[in-house]
Order: structure tokens, then C-alpha cells, then sequence
């Protein structure tokens, strides 16, 4: 595995194997959030890392972070919480 090759990681919610898009393949790994609190703390994480809030009244992180866009929604009630990470290469 070479980092630099992974696309994206995804993670589509509670009790879902995280994917990572690697090359031209999807890989289903072993990791896997048991609740949204788990998951909504690494969420915390990444909207603490990019300076950006992120709370009940603004549930949604859109941002870009050196070469890669973070996208997540904090679980809250019904709803569960998800990421994506993906590399975006500006080609200049």
C-alpha cells in the first residue's frame, strides 16, 4: 500500500466498513465505528484541525485541508454520521 495512491476513504456510517478507493479499486477494510458518539468525535477532530465549527446548529464540514476535501455530518438523532476524504490534486 502506498499512501499517495489512496483516492479516498469513506465511511458511510455506524457498523459500516470504512472503503478506500486505491488506485482504480475499492477495498473494503476491517474498520468499522460502533456508534455515532465514536464517530462524531473524529469528526470534532477534523473540523478542530481545519479551524472550522461544527456543532448541532451547523451539523455539515465542507472544507479543504492541504490536497484533501473533508466531507462529514455529525450524526445527530435519526441521522448518522458519515465522512468522505478525498485527494484532490490541482494540475496546473
Amino acid at each position: 500500500f502506498r499512501a499517495d495512491k489512496i483516492k479516498t476513504i469513506i465511511c458511510e456510517g455506524v457498523n459500516k466498513p470504512i472503503t478506500i478507493e486505491y488506485l482504480d479499486k475499492k477495498i473494503e477494510t476491517n474498520v468499522v465505528f460502533n456508534s455515532n458518539e465514536e464517530l462524531n468525535n473524529l469528526i470534532k477532530r477534523f473540523a478542530e484541525k481545519t479551524n472550522q465549527d461544527l456543532n448541532s446548529d451547523i451539523p455539515i464540514l465542507n472544507v479543504k485541508y492541504h490536497e484533501f476535501r473533508i466531507q462529514a455530518t455529525l450524526g445527530l438523532g435519526v441521522i448518522s454520521s458519515r465522512f468522505v476524504v478525498k485527494r484532490e490534486l490541482d494540475h496546473l
